[in-house]
């Protein structure tokens, strides 16, 4: 983890700028470090968006609550480095569609996005990686996008499990999970208790074994044939 404030080395929006270029982000007039409680707001749906958000310590949860109360969960980010509602910087929609909570105590660097209009050179040689970058960020997000869509559709909640599961990158045949179980119901749009049912048959088929952060694969082939 970075000394607190800073910028991670592996930051994807900061890949090729120098260290001194990263300071300038930093602690440039566009740029700020806010800190936030566990559970506290960072944006509510209905807010007005200025600013790029990128993390710098702790987790952050995207979620929408629906009409009938029902909570469904965007994005739980738990890397330094990694960006929160970079889109509404650059779309022409007014407010913020989604909620984002602290889901522990949280640093979070907000890059105002009038930092891209500046006139001075040295900014401006910041702000042309920044965008280049972006691409790259925004490609590989629709394409998250596009393999969550594939999840949603299944039929059936085993054949969302293992499209979720098989689509995560394992360590041996072990998925370690950022996400509590009442978060990944509300990614995977199920009940909490259908959800653990579920996993409990599939636990006893000797498909799966289950932790309570993690999910080890038993017989990969059977778990791949209900996709």
């Amino acid at each position: 983890m970075p000394p607190a404030g800073q910028i991670p080395e592996h930051c994807a929006l900061c890949r090729t700028l120098s260290p001194s270029q990263r300071e300038t982000l930093r602690c440039n007039r566009y740029s700020r470090v806010r800190t936030y409680a566990a559970s506290e707001r960072i944006f509510w749906e209905g807010d007005v968006p200025d600013s790029m958000l990128l993390l710098l310590q702790g987790a952050v949860l995207i979620a929408k609550d629906t009409p009938s109360g029902k909570q469904m969960v965007f994005a739980h980010i738990t890397e330094p480095g990694d960006l929160i509602g970079e889109i509404y910087a650059f779309m022409r929609q007014p407010t913020y569609d989604k909620n984002a909570v602290a889901a522990e105590n949280t640093a979070i660097l907000a890059i105002n996005q009038a930092i891209f209009h500046d006139p001075d050179p040295s900014v401006q040689a910041i702000t042309a990686v920044l965008q280049q970058n972006l691409l790259t960020i925004f490609a590989q997000k629709a394409y998250m996008m596009s393999r969550k869509l594939m999840i949603l559709s299944s039929t059936t909640l085993r054949e969302k499990l293992a499209r979720f599961i098989l689509s995560q990158p394992l360590t041996g045949s072990t998925l370690p999970l950022s996400l509590t179980r009442e978060e990944l119901a509300a990614y995977l749009n199920v009940a909490r208790p259908s959800l653990s049912r579920e996993l409990g048959r599939m636990a006893a088929e000797g498909i799966i074994s289950c932790q309570k952060n993690s999910i080890t694969v038993l017989q990969q082939e059977k778990l791949a044939a209900y996709i």
